[in-house]
């Protein structure tokens, strides 16, 4: 998803013709002696097309990270939209490479219905608008990467979430971008 840059006092000038920032919004979920936990993930990238190489990036640093932090996660099953980036047969073919790098098999992929905007990650990326609303509203600008991350992390971040900053996200496939799927048709 892009967000908008926004200054404390912006002209209507300023508005016009905005390049949005991209940024990907991760939640993850495990369960520990019978309490479900959550931990989110949100990852900017000052310049990209979010494409399918930025996806599957993305997805293999965060269960690297899982993997670090937790090493007895061996599976992940991953709730997407239903974005072409997400359910590409790029994105697709490439989660075994992932499970083999990361050491976190992926069992499963589902998608979500188009802007159902009912997902968990949906509402964390509410809470991370308001957050960064508020960081704004107290006469800062963000305008760039790094300002969006200094807003989400003001007055202590938001609770379970981390913020990471690229500056770029190169734009190599992982896999061959037009490989067929058996039985899945556009």
């Amino acid at each position: 998803m892009k967000f908008l840059p926004q200054k404390y006092r912006e002209s209507q000038t300023d508005w016009i013709g905005k390049r949005g920032i991209s940024w990907h919004v991760s939640v993850v979920y495990r369960r520990v002696s019978g309490v479900l936990q959550w931990q989110g993930f949100l990852h900017i990238v000052q310049s990209c097309n979010q494409g399918s190489a930025a996806v599957v990036k993305i997805m293999q640093d965060v269960l690297h990270t899982i993997k670090l932090e937790h090493s007895e996660i061996n599976k992940a099953f991953f709730r997407q939209d239903n974005a072409g980036c997400y359910h590409s047969s790029s994105t697709v073919l490439s989660c075994p490479v992932i499970s083999s790098s990361t050491g976190i098999e992926i069992k499963r992929i589902d998608f979500s219905d188009p802007q159902g905007g009912k997902g968990a990650a949906d509402r964390l990326a509410a809470t991370c608008k308001n957050h960064v609303r508020t960081f704004v509203n107290e006469g800062n600008d963000v305008t760039n990467a790094e300002q969006l991350k200094s807003a989400l992390l003001s007055h202590g971040g938001i609770e379970g979430v981390r913020v990471a900053v690229m500056q770029s996200v190169e734009e190599e496939a992982v896999v061959d971008d037009n490989r067929k799927i058996i039985g899945i048709n556009k």
